[in-house]
């Protein structure tokens, strides 16, 4: 009876709706005195990671929406990073920027650092093809 009169499909609910949801379980939280920011965050995040299934029924798998904690800031300076992803990275220099738009990225499945050889050993591979074998040896 409940599931056939009672419930509704949470992509019928409205915005204000859902808003006031993630506002009252902020309540009891730490975050109580900021709810309208994190609510309205909490709900774009969830909207913006909505999919379809095989069977037509929207799913909102919240696992793919991923906080970073930052200390020193506060919590005012939160954001939602829409249509994007967060990486809590930090500079190597102060002469780095701290905000970058436009970037392309690359995607490597290979690691960049370099790998400290013992004292004295020097080794000179010519081929990228016996690198990759020394690399996949070592690892």
């Amino acid at each position: 009876y409940i599931q056939a009169n009672l419930s509704v499909p949470v992509d019928k609910i409205e915005s204000d709706v859902l808003l006031s949801i993630a506002r009252t379980t902020l309540s009891s939280k730490f975050v109580g005195a900021e709810s309208d920011l994190f609510s309205k965050m909490i709900v774009d995040a969830i909207k913006s990671v909505k999919i379809n299934g095989p069977d037509g029924k929207a799913k909102h798998p919240v696992g793919q929406v991923n906080i970073i904690k930052s200390h020193g800031q506060s919590s005012h300076e939160s954001m939602l990073v829409a249509n994007g992803y967060a990486l809590q990275l930090a500079r190597g220099s102060q002469e780095m920027p701290t905000f970058v738009t436009g970037a392309k990225i690359a995607l490597l499945d290979f690691d960049l650092k370099k790998h400290r050889m013992s004292m004295g050993v020097n080794i000179v591979i010519d081929d990228p093809a016996e690198l990759e074998r020394v690399r996949q040896k070592e690892m």
